[in-house]
C-alpha cells in the first residue's frame, strides 16, 4: 500500500478510487477537502511565527501532529500550506 502511495500522486490515486464510487462520492470527497482545507489553514496561522504548535518548546502535540500530516503529505491538500510542509 505504501509503495503504491508513493508511486501514485495523491490527487490522481483519489480520482481513480472515485470512478467507480460515483457522485455521492464526489459530493462527500469535496466536503472532506473543504474541512480539511479549513483545519490546515488554521494549523498553518497558529505556526505563523512559530517553531513548535503548542509552546516555545517541542512537545508531544508536535509529534502528534507530525503523525497527523504523514498522512496527508503526498496528497495536494497540504500544498498550500508552506509552514506544514516544512
Amino acid at each position: 500500500m505504501h509503495a503504491d502511495r508513493v508511486a501514485m500522486g495523491g490527487a490522481e490515486r483519489e480520482q481513480r478510487r472515485l470512478v467507480n464510487w460515483g457522485e455521492g462520492a464526489r459530493a462527500r470527497r469535496a466536503a472532506l477537502v473543504k474541512e480539511a482545507g479549513r483545519w490546515l489553514a488554521g494549523l498553518e496561522r497558529r505556526l505563523d511565527g512559530r517553531e513548535w504548535i503548542a509552546c516555545q518548546v517541542f512537545t508531544v502535540a508536535d509529534i502528534l501532529l507530525a503523525t497527523g500530516l504523514r498522512e496527508v503529505r503526498n496528497t495536494d491538500l497540504i500544498d498550500p500550506y508552506p509552514r506544514l510542509k516544512a
